[in-house]
């Protein structure tokens, strides 16, 4: 009878073992991804990166290559690879990341939407255009609706768009403009690391200009595609990825000006059009009340995203507990931020 306790006493003890060490894996997997997290908000790089590396190890010995359990640890890994202006290294990371979620969830769901519009900026900073734009197709057949044309989006701010230069030899200001640019060209550095980096730039142009009694407007879109057609409004001002001027050389007539590369743009270039059917901001402050409640507006939903598939995954369907209230609750808030959020980053599009 008592060996027969003694071998009891001993399964149980093996058992404890095993569950403390299960729940110890997935504490520590928890607890360095969220020190990750916090050291790259500290500037701490190199530390973040070796404690993401540990926090993917950890969740990788648990859950396995192929769990969405990794999600957590790999875009904190993602993250700090963008920090340290790896991005080569931080494609890699989400595409794995995209691969695991479309396993898992479908290629449908919108946390693969979230994770393909990040590996498309990425593409986009290391000028990887094969690869943003193979990305940018799969986004728009599984996720676009035929857009229709919207008067909003189409036409710029002002009122009528900009008529055509034909000529730059016909502009009055043409040589001060010039003046001023290549000015400011030999004075800054532009660099592509930042999303929204010429920001800063057109918004020292339009000062210049306004000091010279020149008129001109900050605008915003992209130069390399036409974005009006197709698509939602948000996939519309999330493939916003420029900003430029445009400057009034005749009652209404303007012409765009390059910040970041100090020159006025050929009226007979391919992609003129493009420049003159932007977003227009009459102001910089305008312009950057734009620019922080879009940015807002995607990381608030990025978190709302999380919150509620956190939810959906551990407790829909289940008895309710305070636990669970207390879940449901956060998501219902974080659901209400986002959509306060993008009534704001819409409003811009309805002026």
């Amino acid at each position: 009878m008592r060996k027969h306790w003694k071998f009891l006493l001993l399964v149980c003890l093996i058992l404890t073992m095993v569950v403390c060490r299960f729940a110890s894996a997935a504490r520590d997997s928890g607890d360095l991804t969220r020190k990750a997290q916090t050291l790259l908000g500290e500037g701490k790089t190199e530390e973040a990166l070796k404690t993401a590396t540990a926090a993917l190890a950890d969740a990788e010995k648990k859950y396995g290559g192929e769990s969405l359990e990794l999600s957590d640890s790999l875009q904190v890994l993602a993250d700090t690879h963008q920090g340290r202006k790896a991005f080569r290294e931080a494609a890699e990371v989400l595409e794995r990341l995209r691969r695991i979620q479309e396993t898992n969830l479908g290629p449908r769901s919108t946390r693969v939407s979230t994770t393909i519009s990040d590996l498309i900026s990425l593409y986009e900073k290391m000028d990887d255009g094969k690869s943003a734009a193979g990305l940018n197709e799969i986004a728009y057949e599984r996720w676009s609706k035929p857009r229709v044309q919207k008067t909003a989006i189409s036409t710029p701010v002002q009122e009528s768009p900009p008529q055509k230069t034909h000529s730059l030899k016909d502009i009055e200001s043409y040589a001060k403009i010039m003046m001023i640019l290549a000015d400011y060209k030999k004075k800054h550095t532009y660099s592509t690391e930042d999303f929204f980096v010429c920001a800063d730039m057109v918004v020292d142009i339009w000062n210049i200009l306004k000091t010279h009694g020149i008129t001109s407007k900050i605008a915003v879109g992209n130069v390399e595609r036409d974005i009006r057609l197709g698509g939602s409004d948000f996939e519309f001002i999330a493939k916003m990825n420029h900003a430029w001027i445009l400057a009034e050389v005749k009652p209404r007539e303007w012409i765009p000006l390059e910040a970041t590369g100090g020159f006025i743009v050929d009226p007979n270039a391919p992609n003129h059009d493009l420049y003159v059917n932007g977003i227009t901001f009459e102001s910089p402050r305008q312009f950057k009340d734009f620019s922080d409640t879009r940015m807002s507006f995607y990381k608030t939903c990025r978190e709302a995203n999380k919150v509620v598939e956190s939810y959906n995954t551990q407790y829909a369907g289940k008895v309710a507990s305070q636990e669970s209230l207390e879940q449901r609750g956060r998501a219902l808030q974080k659901h209400e931020e986002c959509k306060s959020l993008a009534s704001g980053v819409l409003a811009y599009l309805k002026r």
